[in-house]
């Protein structure tokens, strides 16, 4: 899954875009910013896979972030959105590129296609937890387009960020999980995950449940949440 930053100064199409990507359960939002100096500050300490930077005719520090971005990181893809094309214009003229450009208005649909196709270019970090995570989630049956995927996804990645290797209050993590990723009641990260459990559970190979699970066949989330955790902990001891 991959990690997005969002930099906008209008709030209402900044959330309208955030709700969007989110739906597609396909990327990560990191983070939102209605300025530009807060996503600089974040950005020197943080390195998304995809930047999407507002840039308008009468204010420049889009243009600056960018210019940053291109000038310090070669690997994070850039896209720009804006409504006014004397300034796209201008930018390319400058030889300052981004790796997509979308010109508003536009729909949103045109925006997730766009990011589907620039994520195929994003090389895969082998060693970030995000691809180790994926690895031992694909010995399971699990639509990695549903939302419960991405929820125990969240879990997992939540657990790591806070140094956790066991889980003991399912329903304070789901809270925790649910206020990082702005999901208003976490009873829906519950019933996501347990729906998505119980189909892993009857199509996932006998064989594969047994080697993972061989006192425990059919896992609650719970349990395959710490398996999953400490599998991953497990593998990054053995690399080191």
């Amino acid at each position: 899954m991959l990690d997005i930053v969002i930099v906008d100064d209008e709030y209402d199409f900044l959330m309208e875009i955030y709700n969007r990507i989110t739906a597609t359960n396909r990327f990560r939002i990191k983070g939102i910013f209605n300025d530009v100096k807060s996503a600089s500050t974040y950005l020197n300490k943080s390195k998304p896979d995809i930047v999407i930077i507002d840039i308008k005719k009468d204010n420049q520090s889009g243009i600056k972030l960018l210019k940053k971005i291109r000038k310090s990181d070669e690997v994070t893809k850039t896209m720009i959105i804006s409504s006014d094309k004397e300034s796209v214009v201008d930018m390319v003229n400058s030889n300052l590129y981004a790796d997509e450009i979308l010109i508003r208005p536009f729909k949103l649909d045109m925006l997730i296609d766009r990011l589907d196709a620039l994520s195929k270019s994003v090389p895969k970090h082998v060693n970030s937890s995000d691809y180790k995570i994926e690895n031992i989630l694909d010995n399971f049956y699990f639509s990695k387009t549903n939302r419960g995927y991405y929820y125990i996804t969240e879990c997992i990645d939540y657990c790591i960020n806070m140094n956790c290797r066991h889980i003991c209050g399912i329903k304070e993590l789901y809270k925790e999980v649910a206020s990082k990723i702005k999901v208003d009641n976490s009873d829906l990260i519950e019933w996501n995950i347990s729906k998505s459990i119980k189909i892993m559970n009857k199509y996932t190979k006998t064989e594969t449940l047994e080697k993972f699970f061989p006192y425990n066949q059919y896992p609650s989330p719970k349990i395959f949440l710490n398996e999953v955790l400490d599998r991953y902990y497990k593998d990054n001891n053995e690399e080191k």
